[in-house]
C-alpha cells in the first residue's frame, strides 16, 4: 500500500518528467524551424505547451485522487471492527 510520501514523490517525478519532455520538444522545434513557416512553428510550439499543461494538470489530479483514496482507506480501517446493532422496541433487528 502506498503511503502519502510515496504518492507525493511519485507525483513529483511524473511532473519533472513531463516538464523535461515538454522543454526538450520545444527546443527540438528550433532545430526544424528553418523548414516551416514561422506561423506554423508558433502553432506547433503552442500545441506542445498546451499538451504539457494538460499533462501537468492530469498529474496533479492523479496525486489528489490517490491521496483521497489513502485517506478514505485509513478511515475505513478504523470502522471495520465496529458493529452497528439496530434495536427497535427492545428487540434486536440486525447487526
Amino acid at each position: 500500500m502506498n503511503t502519502q510520501t510515496e504518492v507525493v514523490i511519485k507525483g513529483k517525478k511524473l511532473l519533472l518528467t513531463g516538464v523535461i519532455a515538454t522543454l526538450l520538444t520545444v527546443i527540438a522545434t528550433f532545430t526544424f524551424s528553418f523548414l516551416l513557416h514561422p506561423l506554423t512553428m508558433l502553432q506547433i510550439r503552442l500545441c506542445i505547451i498546451g499538451l504539457g499543461v494538460m499533462y501537468c494538470i492530469a498529474v496533479v489530479y492523479y496525486i489528489y485522487r490517490m491521496l483521497d483514496k489513502l485517506e478514505e482507506n485509513k478511515n475505513n480501517e478504523g470502522n471495520k471492527n465496529k458493529d452497528v446493532i439496530i434495536i427497535f422496541n427492545g428487540k434486536q433487528l440486525g447487526k
